[in-house]
């Protein structure tokens, strides 16, 4: 028969509950999802160096409320979202993880108005990263 085997153990550190929120924001896109068009996908534009961090994209809402999300390399389980449902922007940004569909940053408008989303992210030495939404 077989013989007995003796393993031996760890355990490691904790980790992030997303690995994939240490990652630079050089290595991912970034889209923005919206109620204004059936949440597909509108690709951000990086704005200044690459290493800034800062994405910018100019959407044409309806009118009424409109909501929307971020979302890292056109994935939904690398959505990023305010935590609470027709958040501001000072609401606290969680993510990126799985689609979290009723949690949208929320913006009233008239049809056809334009509005500029901003989102920076930042990843320290330390791997923190630090994140911002607003619009105008």
């Amino acid at each position: 028969a077989g013989k007995w085997r003796t393993v031996t153990w760890s355990k490691m550190e904790a980790t992030p509950a997303s690995g994939a929120l240490a990652l630079p924001p050089s290595q991912g896109k970034y889209y923005v999802a919206g109620s204004w068009n059936n949440f597909r996908f509108e690709e951000m534009t990086r704005e200044g160096a690459e290493s800034s961090g800062s994405f910018s994209c100019e959407v044409t809402l309806q009118s009424g409320t409109n909501q929307f999300q971020i979302v890292r390399n056109a994935d939904w389980h690398q959505t990023i979202h305010p935590d609470c449902r027709n958040a501001g922007a000072d609401a606290e940004i969680v993510g990126p993880e799985e689609r979290a569909e009723k949690l949208c940053w929320s913006v009233s408008s008239s049809r056809g108005e334009t509005l500029t989303i901003f989102f920076q992210r930042t990843v320290d030495d330390l791997g923190k990263s630090s994140m911002k939404v607003s619009w105008r």
